[in-house]
C-alpha cells in the first residue's frame, strides 16, 4: 500500500465523528507500527492533532489519549480523492466535530472511541452499521449514501479493494444499543441504567443473531437480566420498525469484543468476573471473545458468514496446510493430529475454551494440541496450562 493511500485511510477513520485513538487507527492496515508510523507523520504534518480527556472515577485518575482531524487534513483528503479519480468525492465541509469539553458525562469520549472500533470492524467485516442518531448529526449516513449513488452512476473508475469491500452487499446488520433504546420508546431511567452495561448492540446475519458486547478496564459484564431487558427491547425495536422476526434468533450467541490482550485475558482470570461464569456457558450457545485487532476481522468475518458451521470452514483450511490431522467428531475437540486430540480454537469461543482448561486441569495426564493463528498463541499461552501444544495455520 502507498503511503500516501495509508494516510487517506487513515484520515477516512475521522468521518464519523472527528476523533479516534490508536486501537481505531490500527484496523485500518496489518502491520500496526506502519500505521503508528503514518500517524506520527500525520501529526508532524498537521493533518491530525493528539488531544486528550482527563477522567476521575473511583478516587482514581483516568487519561484517555486520542487525536482528532485539523482542516488541512480534511483539505489534504478531498484533494486525494479528486486527484486519484476515486469515488469519495464528497465529504463533509467543515467536518463534524466531537467537542468532548461541552458533554456532559464525562465517559462519554470513552464510548465513543470503543464504538469507533467496533464501527470500523464492522465495515471492514462487510456488516452494515445502522447508524445512531449521533451519527445522523455528523452526517456519515449522507456520506455512504453519496458514495452509493456515484458508484451507480461511474463505470470507467478503478477501485481500490477496501473500496469494493465497503460498497458490495452487506452479510449482516450492527444495531447499536443507543439506537435500539432510542427507538424502543423505553423510558429515561431505563436508558441511565442501561448506559452502565457492557452490551454495544446487536449483531444479525443471514439466520442467526448476536450479542455483542464490549469489555473495560473493570472486566465484563453480563448478568441474566441484562440479557432478558436486551431482548425486552429488540422485541419493541422489531414492533416499531415492522421488522420480520425471521431476521432475529432467541439470542442465544454473544460475541464480546476487548480492546487488548491485557482485558481479554481478564475475562478468564478476573476473580470479580467469575460469579458471571458459570452463567455465562448457560446462557449463551456460543460466545466469541475477539480482541480490536486488525487480523480479528477477518474472523468476526467468517462467523457471521458461516455462523454454526465455522469450525467446519476452518477445518478444510487446516486440513490444507497438515494433510496428516484427521477428523475427530467430538463437541469439544474436532481434530486430531499425531494421535492426540487438537480443539481449533481460532474463533476464540469463551465456553469452549474454560471447558478445555477445566479439563486439562482435572486430568494431568491429558495432552492436546491448540489449533490457533500465530497472533493468537500470545494470548491463549496467558491462561492455558504450559503442557498445551499450538499448531500454527
Amino acid at each position: 500500500m502507498r503511503k500516501r493511500e495509508l494516510k487517506c485511510q487513515i484520515l477516512y477513520c475521522f468521518l464519523r465523528n472527528g476523533i479516534a485513538d490508536m486501537s481505531n487507527l490500527i484496523l485500518v492496515y496489518e502491520k500496526a507500527q506502519v500505521v503508528k508510523n503514518a500517524v506520527a507523520e500525520l501529526i508532524k504534518d498537521g493533518l491530525i492533532v493528539k488531544r486528550q480527556r482527563k477522567l476521575k472515577r473511583n478516587y482514581r485518575n483516568y487519561i484517555i489519549p486520542f487525536y482528532s482531524i485539523t482542516e488541512q487534513g480534511l483539505t489534504y483528503l478531498k484533494n486525494y480523492y479528486s486527484e486519484e479519480k476515486k469515488i469519495l468525492s464528497y465529504i463533509p465541509n467543515p467536518i463534524p466535530k466531537f467537542e468532548t469539553m461541552a458533554v456532559k458525562n464525562q465517559f462519554i469520549v470513552y464510548r465513543v472511541l470503543k464504538e469507533n472500533s467496533l464501527y470500523m470492524m464492522f465495515n471492514k467485516a462487510n456488516i452494515d452499521v445502522k447508524q445512531d442518531n449521533q451519527s445522523k448529526d455528523c452526517s456519515f449516513e449522507e456520506l455512504m449514501s453519496n458514495i452509493k449513488d456515484q458508484y451507480k452512476q461511474s463505470n470507467g473508475y478503478k477501485f481500490e479493494q477496501y473500496e469494493k469491500e465497503l460498497l458490495s452487499p452487506e452479510q449482516g446488520t450492527y444495531y447499536p444499543t443507543s439506537q435500539i433504546h432510542t427507538e424502543s420508546r423505553y423510558t429515561e431511567e431505563d436508558k441511565i441504567q442501561y448506559s452502565f452495561q457492557t452490551q454495544s448492540g446487536i449483531l444479525t446475519s443471514r439466520s442467526k443473531s448476536y450479542l455483542v458486547y464490549h469489555t473495560n478496564k473493570r472486566g465484563l459484564y453480563i448478568t441474566k437480566r441484562t440479557i432478558k431487558r436486551a431482548r425486552q427491547s429488540l422485541f419493541l425495536y422489531i414492533k416499531n420498525k415492522n421488522l420480520t422476526t425471521e431476521m432475529f434468533d432467541q439470542l442465544n450467541s454473544a460475541i464480546v469484543f476487548s480492546k487488548n490482550a491485557k482485558e481479554w485475558v481478564q475475562i478468564y482470570t478476573d476473580p470479580d468476573n467469575q460469579r458471571y461464569h458459570c452463567r455465562i456457558s448457560q446462557l449463551f450457545q456460543n460466545m466469541y471473545c475477539l480482541p480490536i485487532r486488525y487480523e480479528s476481522i477477518a474472523i468476526l468475518n467468517n462467523i457471521v458468514k458461516y455462523e454454526e458451521k465455522v469450525n467446519d470452514y476452518y477445518y478444510n483450511i487446516i486440513k490444507e496446510k497438515y494433510p496428516s490431522i484427521k477428523e475427530y467428531g467430538a463437541k469439544l475437540f474436532q481434530a486430531e493430529y499425531q494421535n492426540k486430540k487438537a480443539y481449533i480454537g481460532i474463533t476464540m469461543n469463551l465456553a469452549e475454551v474454560e471447558t478445555l482448561i477445566e479439563r486439562l486441569n482435572s486430568k494431568t495426564d491429558e495432552e492436546c494440541y491448540v489449533i490457533c493463528e500465530a497472533w493468537q498463541k500470545e494470548f491463549y499461552e496467558r491462561i492455558m496450562p504450559k503442557k498445551i501444544k499450538y499448531l500454527i495455520i
